[in-house]
């Protein structure tokens, strides 16, 4: 009876130690063990708060990156250079007054034709037209090459000038014909000159006034407010309205362009 009692004390010690051990912490976890492996085992884990919000709390409209910024100014750089160099370099005076970069800006703005000047080229480019249809391709050249040099900054004029020269020059052929002067009396100048013309007419009309130019800075521009792959698609009513905003306020400035475009076209740019 004795050994019996000895025994079950014995045990129960090592069992009451075998608890007592198990209830210490390990890694933020407290375990507890089975008595005798007979009661099914618990495991109570200690969550850490996370600080960080959940990904539906996080903002998810996109940004415009930094390179996307910088790659619109770029281009929109090239675009108005190469608008200046097509005014500059391939108008009739080409940089005639460009002493330096100021008095270059200067000269791309409008300058008005004195009226006897213009009146001048009128009548110059009327008696070429006559001479033309005549086949007098001498007397052609020399009227046409007065209408440019009498007004050269009033653009409808000169071009029309510089286009009828070309034919004149051509002997009336037509671009890319072979040009035959043969029994008209007339020598044109060197191939390089009637090709300067020709180039001329189609560079200097990618100047300032090219309506391309600003369709292509206006999308350049739009690219500076734009994220990476565009935004996206409105799902609540508030980016619902949001989407709309963007819309009516890009159509405006469209509008607002194209018609400051239109106004400074004809009332300057063709017309002085």
């Amino acid at each position: 009876m004795s050994l019996t009692s000895t025994s079950m004390s014995v045990s129960t010690s090592a069992l009451l130690h075998r608890v007592h051990h198990n209830k210490r912490y390990s890694n933020g976890k407290r375990l507890s063990l089975s008595l005798g492996g007979c009661a099914p085992q618990r495991r109570l884990v200690r969550v850490r708060a996370s600080s960080s919000p959940p990904k539906s709390q996080v903002s998810s409209v996109p940004k415009v990156s930094a390179r996307r910024r910088i790659t619109a100014i770029a281009e929109l750089t090239v675009d108005v250079s190469l608008a200046c160099a097509c005014e500059v370099f391939f108008r009739p005076q080409g940089t005639e007054g460009c002493t330096n970069a100021a008095d270059c800006v200067a000269s791309l703005l409008p300058e008005e034709t004195q009226p006897q000047q213009r009146q001048k080229a009128l009548d110059a480019i009327k008696i070429g037209d006559d001479a033309l249809e005549r086949r007098d391709f001498a007397a052609a050249d020399d009227a046409y090459t007065e209408a440019v040099e009498a007004a050269p900054t009033l653009y409808t004029a000169a071009q029309k000038a510089l286009t009828k020269r070309a034919e004149a020059r051509r002997c009336g052929a037509k671009p890319g014909y072979k040009v035959d002067c043969t029994g008209t009396g007339y020598t044109p100048p060197p191939n390089d000159g009637l090709i300067k013309d020709e180039w001329r007419v189609w560079l200097w009309g990618r100047g300032v006034r090219w309506p391309g130019h600003y369709i292509i800075a206006l999308l350049i521009i739009r690219q500076l407010f734009v994220p990476d792959g565009g935004f996206p698609m409105p799902r609540t009513d508030e980016e619902k309205s949001d989407s709309n905003r963007r819309g009516v306020v890009q159509g405006v400035i469209a509008i607002t362009v194209l018609f400051a475009y239109n106004v400074a076209l004809f009332n300057y740019g063709l017309t002085y």
